[in-house]
């Protein structure tokens, strides 16, 4: 068991944190000093009783899994189990060990749930002290999504952007590896900026509240159209930027395609049709951010300029001159 103060420690460990991933990383990290368990890991099971992400702690690192999900037979039997009882923990045993589940988030379209297999029946003692653990998590996890989600959409915030992206300069992201999906292909990181067509003319013909409920669809599409490990930001009126992690370019422009298809093929009230442009940036150690924030912005300014509707990677334009490239004299959005 472990002393008092060590248990403040860890506490005091994933409060510091100002990154919903962080914080779930160094959780499992301090469980796993704490009662060295088989497995743990967080789930979210959507509205329609099936699993959609998966993030657990693997050889020392925070993996997300967005396939082959890594859970027990009856998991699913024993999360209905604490949805009919209304219980925010639940215990199972098996021959597999002592099951431990926790709800830690319980949105509108999805639930969180931690679970934590061991050995051996953990005491008394030691479920009480995970407990109040996940009950210190589960409310400071709450506090950190008021003050980083946009309100209208509940999208990530352009302060939590300037957080995100500084992670990638930093060494905080070596504990984030998400599973490789391209097998002989490099893999990189992408900025991408998404802006609505013609939005001024959508609020001025319907007004500003109806452009709202456009701007919460059109969030809804992307939250379901990215994979879970990708962070989708509004940046501010009708514009969003996403950050793609560890994705080969053809499967990036894959990707973006299919939501710019996604977009326009949607049934928006009122509308006849509504589609999107973008623009494209790879991540690179050697760019400062706001530099990529702004190769995007002329690949976005590129795509508006031939006729919208379509997608433009910044390398892939064919107008850049040394003149052309000089970033200080883009206008970001």
């Amino acid at each position: 068991m472990n002393s008092p103060n060590s248990i403040v420690n860890h506490i005091q460990k994933f409060t510091s944190q100002r990154d919903n991933e962080l914080i779930a990383f160094s959780l499992m990290q301090s469980i796993n000093d704490m009662l060295s368990p088989k497995y743990q890991s967080i789930v979210t099971v959507t509205k329609f009783n099936e699993i959609s992400k998966q993030f657990t702690l693997r050889n020392g690192s925070g993996v997300f899994l967005d396939e082959n999900f890594e859970v027990e037979k009856n998991f699913l039997e024993c999360l209905a189990t604490m949805e009919t009882q209304n219980l925010e923990q639940y215990s199972n045993y098996s021959e597999n060990g002592h099951t431990l589940y926790f709800l830690i988030n319980n949105f509108r379209n999805e639930t969180d749930y931690f679970f934590i297999t061991t050995e051996t029946r953990l005491s008394k003692v030691q479920e009480y002290l995970l407990s109040g653990m996940f009950k210190i998590f589960k409310n400071y996890n709450e506090l950190l999504n008021d003050s980083q989600t946009d309100q209208l959409t509940g999208l990530l915030n352009r302060k939590t952007f300037d957080t995100s992206i500084n992670r990638y300069w930093g060494k905080v992201d070596e504990h984030f590896k998400p599973e490789k999906r391209v097998q002989g292909e490099s893999v990189a990181n992408w900025l991408v900026i998404i802006d609505i067509d013609h939005f001024k003319a959508i609020n001025d013909s319907y007004g500003h509240l109806f452009g709202d409920e456009i701007l919460i669809l059109v969030s809804n599409l992307l939250k379901t159209q990215f994979r879970s490990n990708d962070l989708i930001f509004r940046f501010g009126g009708e514009e969003f930027v996403i950050l793609m992690r560890d994705v080969a370019e053809h499967e990036c422009k894959i990707k973006l395609e299919d939501v710019k298809q996604a977009i326009a093929n949607y049934a928006f009230p009122k509308l006849d049709k509504l589609t999107v442009s973008m623009g494209a940036c790879m991540l690179s150690q050697e760019l400062f951010y706001m530099t990529v924030l702004d190769c995007a912005d002329k690949a976005l300014y590129q795509s508006k300029s031939n006729g919208r509707n379509q997608i433009t990677f910044f390398d892939h334009l064919t107008i850049q001159s040394p003149e052309e490239k000089n970033f200080s004299e883009i206008d970001l959005f």
